[in-house]
């Protein structure tokens, strides 16, 4: 990587919309901080999403979850960030495709928020995962 920054992890819906993920500067711990962009027709949104050290898994832990269970899943699974800046639900109700729910919400009052759905292959989860990793040990800490 020879000090370079790395490039965001991206899972692209097979819809047009994108969600980007790359690293930010956590304001308050050691902990990753995530800067998430999701953009498509008519949508560009971007905000500072921070871990919380009471959820019981990381952004990256998520994912990697969704990619052990590829085959596929019973309900919703769910991950927020430490003020809910970030909220992603995952489904796999359809054979080969995984419904991904992202919600933005950010701002001071009056607060704003953006939600989009994705359609993806249940195969993406693996390489945004280990990017997310990659991504959260190299964060820049407080």
């Amino acid at each position: 990587m020879s000090g370079t920054p790395l490039g965001p992890a991206v899972l692209a819906s097979r819809t047009g919309v994108r969600l980007e993920v790359s690293a930010a500067r956590h304001p308050h711990e050691q902990l990753p901080c995530w800067r998430v962009r999701l953009t498509g027709a008519g949508l560009d949104a971007v905000l500072d999403c921070p871990e919380s050290p009471w959820q019981a898994q990381s952004l990256a832990e998520f994912f990697a979850s969704l990619d052990h269970d590829w085959r596929g899943w019973t309900g919703a699974r769910s991950w927020t960030s430490d003020d809910g800046e970030l909220q992603v639900t995952a489904r796999h109700d359809k054979p080969n495709t995984v419904l991904l729910d992202v919600l933005l919400a950010g701002g001071a009052p009056p607060r704003w928020s953006c939600a989009a759905e994705l359609e993806v292959d249940p195969g993406v989860f693996r390489s945004v995962a280990a990017s997310l990793v990659a991504l959260g040990t190299s964060s820049p800490g407080p």
